[in-house]
């Protein structure tokens, strides 16, 4: 094919791979025409081509304004060679096809032809339906059967009452019973499906493979039938979880002040201290008769374990609140001419 179609024509540009943007391909819907179809039904098909082209990874859609002012500034006329468009935009290859109504049916044809030779590399012709969600589904099928023919697949998933049971699809073994996972990669359409074990009657019946479906089939292999059929369609995948939140920094507790990691040393130091010099003063106070020299000692003691007490308390991670169960006491008793005194503590 030499010149370019008049009827709908969407222009395939792939950029150099050395230009920005390289491995983006760019689609242009251009020059639509239809014959037989009215205005609103045209526009609604305009609409589901752009939106089903930019809906498909790896794609972006240049509107039909934009291209016709690109091939303008380039001299590309109506007339021009595939060749020219190639050698001018870069074309590899063209969306060319016909939309046709008749009865009030629509049926697009669409063809994807090399612009170096104009050989149809893929073709498919559907009929539209009315609804629009059912047009988009068809319309963005037929775009995914000729831009991502790797992605026109569909799968079935079976489960057959016997193990040991051979599967074969199109005359090709691809599995024995139980099946742990469904058949996938397959193209859409009717297929035989034939099953076969010994000691009972072949499973022979066509079987349709849905785009984006899985068919699921319960087949019971004693009676050769088809107990259930269920198609369920493929569920997106889950967006990746988001990254984990950075958890707030912990405080960072002050460096303890220089030298109070040796108060607690301290503390007990005097504690003791106070206590041994505040025992002596008793002595001499009740059992010696030194009641003055005994009771100067009882007090420089007390003061000397009220200072322990302190250094404790101030010591890093100490609790002054008492949470924690410190607790420090001094006790003093007399009697039977003897003087006892005791500290207690618990930390």
């Amino acid at each position: 094919m030499s010149l370019l179609r008049t009827h709908l024509l969407l222009l395939l540009l792939l950029l150099p791979a050395n230009a920005p943007g390289a491995g983006r391909q760019l689609v242009a819907i251009w020059g639509l025409r239809t014959p037989g179809v009215a205005p609103g039904a045209a526009r609604r098909l305009r609409a589901e081509l752009a939106r089903g082209v930019s809906a498909l990874p790896g794609f972006r859609l240049v509107g039909e304004k934009t291209l016709q002012t690109r091939l303008r500034r380039r001299g590309v006329l109506p007339g021009a060679s595939w060749q020219q468009v190639r050698k001018l935009l870069g074309v590899k290859y063209v969306l060319s096809g016909t939309l046709a109504g008749l009865a009030g049916e629509l049926t697009l044809d669409l063809r994807l032809q090399d612009t170096a030779s104009g050989a149809v590399v893929r073709q498919t012709t559907v009929a539209l339906p009315a609804n629009n969600p059912a047009l988009r589904n068809t319309v963005r099928e037929v775009l995914v059967r000729l831009l991502l023919p790797e992605r026109w697949v569909g799968a079935l998933d079976l489960r057959i009452s016997e193990q040991g049971a051979r599967v074969y699809l199109d005359g090709k073994l691809l599995a024995t019973s139980p099946l742990d996972k469904p058949l996938t990669g397959l193209l859409p359409g009717k297929h035989i499906l034939r099953i076969t074990k010994e000691g009972y009657d072949e499973f022979s019946r066509f079987v349709e493979v849905r785009y984006g479906q899985t068919a699921r089939l319960d087949i019971d292999l004693k009676n050769a039938m088809v107990v259930g059929l269920l198609y369920e369609r493929e569920k997106p995948k889950p967006p990746p979880p988001p990254p984990p939140a950075n958890p707030p920094p912990r405080a960072r507790k002050a460096p303890p002040a220089p030298g109070s990691r040796a108060l607690p040393a301290v503390g007990w130091s005097l504690l003791g201290g106070g206590a041994a010099v505040a025992g002596a003063g008793a002595g001499l106070a009740f059992a010696g008769g030194k009641k003055t020299a005994g009771m100067v000692m009882i007090a420089a003691g007390a003061t000397l374990v009220v200072g322990g007490v302190l250094a404790l308390l101030l010591a890093p991670g100490s609790d002054t609140t008492g949470e924690n169960g410190r607790e420090v006491s001094l006790w003093l008793s007399a009697g039977g001419g003897s003087g006892l005194v005791g500290l207690r503590g618990s930390f």
